[in-house]
């Protein structure tokens, strides 16, 4: 996460610099064809960090990212040449999803066993507010680059859990019950984050712009804090676990004007 940060960080740097060999005069023209205020309708697709693990015995429990989700609404709003600012309202998921690995331990289930937080994840209002930077290198292909943070309100603070059981045969004709658990809670229901986004705007004769991004999410403490433990296993494992909200990804938005500039200049001649 930390070279994604600074990867970001040198390309916003490239951005501006390749934003300030434009001409004042060509600037101008080409804000004139551009919306100062636009509604925007947006969506993340992303991948989120696997959560972290402390291991008091064998390591069992393995980690891996989950996809989920983002969407929602926002306004943009220009207010000084290239700068403008965005704040949105939207609604994300949280998927947990953990596996087992038997094969450093003297044990060979009797199924197939891979567990994941199908039927508990955690939903979350955000309100991502940030400032855009856009080249405006012509009025129709720009780049531009979003730098701000996220408010992240849970609507449950319970986390969640699964639980897995199993039963193997004993060798005499029985079964032996075996469980593994995990559980997550959170002790706030608001957290920040903090998040960058790079990518290109495609404008239209209408005003209207179409934007591709990549998106890199941080937050840098544990939302989510809980335990594991595997029972009835001829072996012992178990330990805490935490997670935050951290995750990269696309970014897609379309933004309508609100106010056309072209509508405003018939006005003003």
């Amino acid at each position: 996460m930390k070279k994604l940060v600074t990867t970001c960080i040198l390309m916003c740097v490239w951005l501006i610099g390749l934003a300030q060999n434009t001409g004042t005069t060509q600037s101008v023209n080409r804000l004139s064809k551009i919306s100062d205020t636009q509604i925007m309708f947006w969506v993340n697709p992303v991948l989120s960090m696997p959560f972290s693990m402390t291991d008091k015995a064998e390591r069992i429990l393995k980690k891996t990212p989950a996809f989920n989700i983002e969407a929602g609404i926002g306004i943009k709003r220009r207010i000084w040449k290239n700068l403008g600012v965005n704040v949105e309202l939207g609604y994300g998921t949280s998927l947990f999803r953990v596996k087992s690995d038997f094969s450093g331990v003297n044990y060979q289930p009797s199924s197939s066993l891979y567990g994941k937080f199908s039927d508990l994840y955690e939903g979350y209002i955000t309100i991502p507010i940030s400032l855009q930077y856009e080249t405006l290198k012509n009025s129709k292909v720009n780049f531009f680059a979003d730098l701000g943070l996220k408010i992240n309100i849970l609507l449950s603070n319970t986390g969640g859990g699964t639980s897995q059981f199993i039963t193997d045969p004993d060798g005499l004709g029985g079964e032996i019950s075996r469980t593994i658990d995990v559980s997550l809670t959170s002790e706030k229901n608001v957290h920040l984050s903090y998040f960058l986004k790079l990518g290109v705007a495609f404008h239209t004769n209408n005003e209207s712009v179409f934007r591709l991004a990549i998106i890199g999410n941080y937050c840098p403490k544990a939302v989510y804090t809980g335990t594991y433990k595997f029972t009835g296993f001829p072996f012992a494992s178990y330990g805490d676990v935490s997670m935050g909200t951290s995750y990269v990804g696309l970014n897609f938005s379309y933004g309508l004007p609100i106010f056309r500039q072209a509508d405003k200049l018939q006005r003003n001649n």
